[in-house]
This record gives C-alpha cells, structure tokens and sequence, in this order.
C-alpha cells in the first residue's frame, strides 16, 4: 500500500475521534451543567450507551465476517448517522429536551454507528500489514490522527464554556457539533474509498458460515488465547481508567483551581505530548519490544497521576505533569492496537483459523465497557462527595474529587503494567509466525 493511502486509512482516526473525543472528554460535564442531569444517573446513562455499544461490537463483526460486503460500505453508512446523531446530541440543550429516554436515545444511534466506523476501520490493521513494525508505523500514523483530532476539542473547550450564561454555552456546543460532523464525514468517506479500492472483505470460504461458529472461535480463543486474555484486562483497564485524568480536567479547573480557562489548556497539553511523543514510542518499540514501550507508558502516566495531586496547587507544573500525561498516553492507546493485530497472528498460527473483525470487536467490546464502568465510577464519586451542579462547591469536596480522579487512572496504570509484565509475544516470535502464515495461504 502506497504511503498516501496509508495515511487515507489513518485518517478515520480523525473523523472518529473528533466526535468521540469530544464525548469522551465533555459529555458528562455536559449532561451535568448544561442539561442539568443529576452526576450519578449522568454516568448511567453514559454507561448504558456504552453496554449497548459494547454488547453491539461481537455481533457486528461476527455480521462483517460472515457477509461478503466491502468494509467501506460499512463506514460509509455509519459516517452518515455518527455524524446526524452527534449533531441532535448538542441540540437537546437549544431546545430545553433534557428527558432521560431521549437522551438514551439519541446515545444509543451515536454508539450503534460508531461501532459500525469502528469494528472494520481497526480489523484493517491485521488484514493489510502482516510485518509488526509496519503494523506499529500504521498505529503511530493513526494515533496521530487522533492527536489531531483531540487537540481540535481541547482547543474548542475553552471557547465553548466561555458563554455567560448556560445558554450561551449550550449554542457554542451546538455550533461545534455542525462543524465537528460535517468535518468526521468528510474524513470517513475518504477512508470508505480506499477500504472499497482495496477490496477489503471476507474470503469466499467464510461467507457460508454462521453467528454460531464465529461465536464458538471466540470462545475458544477467550479458553485458549493466552496473550489475548491478558490484553483483554488492559483493554479494560485502559477504558476505565486511563481517561480518568482527562474526563476530570474540566471539573478540576473550573472547581478546584476556580480558572475555567485551564481546561482547554491542560487538555492541549496532554494531546501535544501524545503527539510529539509519537516517533519516541515508534523508535523504543523498534528497538526494544512494543511490550516494553507500553510498560514504559503505563509507568510515566501512574507517576504523572500521582504528582498531579501531589502539586496541585501550582498552574505552570500542572501544565508539564499533562504534557507528561499526554506523552504517556501516546505510548498506551497506539500500541495497543498493534499488540492485538499480532495476538490475531497468534490465533492463526495455532489454529489455522484468522478473524480479525471478531477478535478486535471483542477487544473494542471490552474498552468500551471499561469506559462505561469508568463513567459510573466517576458519576458516582461526584454524587457521593457532595458535588452539585451550579451550586458553591466547597474546598473538602473539591480535595476530594482531584483525589479520586488522580487515583483512578494512577491503580489502572500501575494493573496494567502488572498484566504486560506476564505477555509473552515479542518481534522474534511474531516473525516466526508471520512466515508460517505465508504457507497456510
């Protein structure tokens, strides 16, 4: 594949995370303060969105497997309703709907075509590139989309909480979210084009099988899979709690440094250390393993977590510890990606048996519950420490909401780190199993 189409491919990376880092890092600060939905039921409806999605993602690929339809196809139609969905999402608030069944479903369409975007645009990975450090270039070119795309939100923040008024707010998310899903439209569509230029669909051999038996493969790879079931924790933890850090900055600058304006900034910092940190994870992982480098990620973000609580108190250090964060990040959500491409490799060169669509919409399935627990957890500490939309939040609840919020993601992190260290698939061995392959064909 030529390098302009790799980079056509990686940039569904943008159009996804336009718009799902936009919720990820806002939805709840928008369900709270701009819809007026209690914290706690706020972090259940975005945890049943979440089930929903995450329930969605085994039978959506195991559907992609099974029928012989291009995988551009897919994202074509799912672009269009991610997109007319995230734009209704951001007009409930102009038209004073905060009705919980109309919330849960707008939700629902967003999550349902994501999934749709989501579970063929990452199966390509493994199905186009068999080297593994190919593999890590294509992920780092992705995840630099992505960078792109969550530096454009962290930018919006602070124009957008800058209204006088709740109302004014609301129109500023309103005018984003036109903006924002007309440009993940335009983004997708190119990657549906080289999806459909490449003919990237199910063999022949496969399209006469049935749900039954993709479903009975996984089960048997979640038996057997050794590598894929550590990676499967990490996938989890990695949901729930490494976005902690980010889901709280817009909380812990408006409340506990009282400067709303930082929350922009401390989210623009985080994206442009996973940016710039992009060709030092690229470089680590050709020189040691993607093991190591993602150990070495999950290492950095625990202590920059814990130090960000430590020191709370000063502005310009907090900057650093969420530009350190961010460099962290980059290491943790890239990599990944990678690592599950050659656990597929794993699967093929002991059973002979390859589903890609199903092994990352399952992985897919696992993050997305992790990030629905992980909102629970943070709508439920919220509750319990007494913080209350609009009104005077007091200096214990604060204390205690940095805390929380820091802790998470530092105990997910240091499991994570815990789990890699028992991963046993390195460069040599991916290698061994990449020519094996070759004679299966």
């Amino acid at each position: 594949m030529k390098i302009k189409e790799k980079l056509g491919y990686a940039n569904g990376n943008f159009g996804k995370q336009l718009l799902f880092g936009t919720l990820e890092f806002t939805l709840l600060f928008y369900l709270t303060d701009i819809l007026g939905v209690n914290p706690l039921l706020s972090g259940i409806i975005i945890f049943l969105s979440l089930v929903l999605d995450a329930l969605l993602d085994p039978v959506i690929g195991a559907w992609i497997e099974r029928h012989k339809v291009r995988y551009g196809t897919y994202i074509f139609i799912g672009s269009i309703a991610y997109s007319l969905s995230f734009i209704a999402l951001f007009s409930l608030a102009i038209l004073g709907w905060n009705w919980v069944p109309v919330l849960c479903l707008v939700l629902a369409v967003i999550r349902a075509s994501y999934t749709l975007i989501d579970v063929p645009h990452n199966a390509f990975i493994s199905k186009l590139f068999a080297d593994g450090d190919e593999r890590t270039q294509v992920s780092a070119y992705r995840f630099f989309f992505s960078c792109i795309a969550s530096m454009t939100v962290a930018l919006a923040v602070t124009p957008i909480l800058s209204g006088d008024t709740t109302q004014d707010e609301a129109r500023n998310f309103f005018h984003f979210a036109l903006i924002a899903g007309f440009l993940s439209f335009l983004s997708l569509s190119l990657v549906s084009k080289v999806a459909i230029n490449h003919e990237v669909i199910p063999s022949r051999e496969r399209n006469s099988q049935g749900f039954k038996e993709y479903f009975s493969n996984l089960l048997i790879l979640l038996r057997e899979n050794k590598p894929f079931q550590l990676l499967l924790g990490v996938f989890f933890l990695t949901g729930a709690c490494s976005p902690a850090l980010a889901k709280g900055m817009t909380y812990f600058a408006k409340y506990y440094l009282s400067e709303e304006s930082l929350s922009g900034l401390f989210l623009a910092s985080i994206i442009a250390g996973q940016m710039l940190s992009l060709p030092l994870w690229v470089k680590m992982s050709a020189r040691f393993e993607k093991k190591v480098a993602l150990k070495s990620g999950h290492a950095l973000l625990f202590l920059s977590s814990g130090l960000f609580f430590i020191l709370a108190e000063n502005s310009t250090i907090l900057l650093i510890l969420a530009f350190l964060a961010g460099v962290a990040n980059g290491a943790i959500y890239m990599l990944i990606w990678s690592l599950l491409a050659d656990v597929v490799d794993f699967q093929h060169y002991h059973s002979k048996i390859r589903n890609e669509a199903i092994v990352f919409a399952f992985s897919i399935m696992i993050m997305k519950v992790g990030l629905g627990v992980g909102s629970v957890i943070l709508g439920w500490i919220l509750d319990v420490i007494g913080y209350n939309p609009g009104e005077k939040i007091s200096e214990q609840v604060t204390s205690n909401m940095a805390l929380f919020i820091c802790l998470i993601t530092a105990v997910g992190s240091l499991l994570c780190y815990m789990i890699l260290s028992k991963y046993r698939i390195d460069r040599k061995m991916q290698k061994k199993m990449a020519r094996a392959i070759k004679t299966y064909r």
